[in-house]
């Protein structure tokens, strides 16, 4: 999680404002929706990383989920690419939507921590 703080800071620092001509795709995403999609993305990227560093087998099990997640959340990669894409060129929108993705982990690592106790 702290590399993805790190991301964002350096990611705003470097993005002093919004293009003006910035189109939204079509099939674009909602805050909403991406605060989801990216919240379970780095859950079954954290999942691998806690658990198997260079296991091919794990690896595709990832992408499974990764897939399977885009499914869930009634989207593609394509579409997910294009409404990040998107965000990335609107650098208070892409901060808001990472505060929300990181006060949910938060939430998460809280009430695993609540179980552990």
């Amino acid at each position: 999680m702290n590399k993805l703080v790190l991301f964002i800071s350096v990611f705003f620092l470097f993005s002093c404002s919004a293009e003006p001509d910035v189109t939204a795709p079509d099939n674009l995403l909602s805050k909403e929706q991406m605060i989801a999609v990216l919240y379970d993305l780095g859950l079954a990227e954290a999942a691998y990383r806690g658990r198997h560093h260079k296991d091919t087998l794990a690896e595709e099990k990832v992408r499974q989920r990764v897939l399977y997640n885009f499914e869930e959340h009634k989207t593609t990669k394509k579409q997910f690419e294009a409404s990040y894409d998107y965000y990335m060129k609107q650098p208070e929108m892409l901060v808001e939507i990472y505060n929300e993705v990181l006060a949910r982990y938060s939430t998460r690592l809280s009430e695993v921590e609540e179980k552990v106790d």
